[in-house]
């Protein structure tokens, strides 16, 4: 099967926020296929660069060590502890955002990927995610919410919070295309 050895699968780098894309694609495309373990050991050596490829480096390319090389590598990048520590570290470098709406609309997108990501594993409707969420975007922004929160008397949750950033946000768009 030299199909196998022809999959245009992105490279594995190690990066634990990358291990479901990486894995779910190569277990869809070769891990279940039905061909020598060997074959497929072969292309995941193919396809682990960096880290991943250090992972697995002590394994030779036999049948029998091809299972051993897979635990291996959902030990090390697919926990869920090492993939929430990841999507932490990358929700703290994303600096706080200035009023243009490009810088808005990116820091929208990726707090609420990184939020979408990480409700897989814990439950984030609390203070302390709120406060992470209000502190990337400006003052303007956040005193606005503010606001919204008094003259209802009810806090937002997050996904509430998310909505009004976004809402914000478009009609800043609108406003701006107006004129």
């Amino acid at each position: 099967d030299k199909a196998l050895l022809q999959i245009d699968i992105s490279p594995f780098d190690g990066s634990p926020e990358s291990f479901d894309n990486f894995w779910e694609q190569y277990e869809t495309l070769i891990h279940s296929q039905a061909c020598p373990n060997v074959q497929k050991f072969i292309t995941l050596k193919k396809l682990c660069i960096g880290r991943a490829a250090d992972c697995i480096r002590q394994f030779p390319v036999t049948n029998e060590c091809y299972e051993d090389a897979v635990r291996m590598i959902k030990e090390q990048f697919g926990d869920s502890i090492t993939k929430k520590r990841a999507l932490y570290s990358k929700m703290a470098a994303i600096p706080q955002s200035n009023m243009t709406t490009e810088q808005l609309q990116k820091t929208f997108f990726d707090m609420k990927g990184i939020y979408l990501r990480l409700s897989k594993y814990e439950h984030l409707d609390n203070m302390m995610f709120k406060h992470e969420i209000k502190r990337r975007f400006p003052w303007e922004i956040v005193n606005q919410i503010h606001q919204e929160e008094r003259q209802t008397g009810i806090e937002h949750n997050v996904e509430e919070l998310f909505r009004s950033i976004f809402k914000k946000i478009t009609i800043k768009c609108d406003n701006e295309r107006e004129r």
